[in-house]
């Protein structure tokens, strides 16, 4: 019997938890609504300069919330946009022992740097079936992130821009065997992924359709 698909999806920072037409909820009801598999989010609130106090709390929630669907046998999917693609990164590194069937990074604020932001290792040991990254050289908010860090990586701040530019040090047989996937949109803002023009299209994506 094929386990039952579980998408968990995280937004980014300053989300508005009380906004119930937030992307990640829309995502949420989009899966179950054409019976795709069960779907949760995450919705937490955190400010620019402060989002690094909580973000440890927030990777061990959802490593927790994982680890019951993955004892039940669920086939796992992880989504983030922008600084959740940085949460599901460490959730990937937190839970070594969970098999991810696929992960979806959306305008990732996270490491480019495949051997920092621990995809390589994920990939490697086969803990990960296929990366998928959703990237645009126009994204603003990411140059701003890539700057920010230049700055203030020092302290163990700043943001990462892999969503603007692309994978550095990949194992070059990721994409030859198709375990990364690269959707590149250099038209795209930072959240242009989730309009009213793409959001179907970008959820077809996520659903493998």
């Amino acid at each position: 019997m094929i386990p039952d698909r579980y998408y968990l999806f995280v937004p980014g920072i300053r989300t508005d938890v009380e906004n119930r037409n937030g992307w990640h909820l829309r995502a949420a009801r989009w899966i179950e609504r054409n019976k795709h598999g069960v779907a949760e989010t995450y919705g937490y609130h955190a400010f620019a300069l402060t989002r690094w106090i909580e973000q440890r709390g927030h990777i061990a929630r959802c490593s927790d919330e994982l680890r019951y669907f993955a004892a039940a046998e669920y086939g796992i999917h992880l989504v983030g946009h922008s600084n959740g693609c940085a949460l599901l990164c460490g959730i990937l590194k937190k839970c070594p022992e969970i098999y991810i069937d696929s992960v979806h990074l959306i305008a990732a604020a996270e490491s480019p740097d495949f051997d920092a932001n621990g995809l390589n290792e994920a990939l490697r040991w086969k803990r990960v079936g296929k990366v998928h990254l959703y990237c645009s050289s126009s994204d603003t908010a990411l140059k701003l992130a890539g700057w920010s860090k230049s700055l203030l990586g020092w302290a163990g701040l700043g943001y990462g821009n892999l969503g603007r530019v692309g994978p550095v040090n990949d194992d070059p047989k990721w994409r030859e065997t198709w375990r990364l996937i690269q959707h590149w949109r250099n038209d795209f803002g930072h959240s242009t992924w989730f309009g009213e023009n793409h959001f179907d299209g970008t959820m077809q994506l996520i659903a493998g359709l």
